[in-house]
């Protein structure tokens, strides 16, 4: 996956953790790993591994939020 896709996705699962936020007794923002990184999707100028990152610390974050 490119840079540019990554940052897609990044975009798509940040718009995906705040539709979570919103629910009544959502969890994410307080124990979020996403947010101690400090990376958004308009932050391009990082490098690559940092979205990766922020993309791995979303996906736990959404799979805390939807378990069951």
């Amino acid at each position: 996956m490119d840079k540019f896709e990554l940052i897609k996705l990044h975009a798509a699962l940040t718009k995906i953790r705040n539709e979570l936020e919103k629910r009544p007794g959502a969890v994410c923002r307080e124990h979020s790993g996403h947010y101690d990184l400090s990376i958004t999707p308009l932050h391009f100028y990082k490098c690559k591994s940092s979205h990766e990152e922020a993309v791995k610390k979303l996906c736990e974050d959404i799979l805390k939020e939807i378990e069951i």
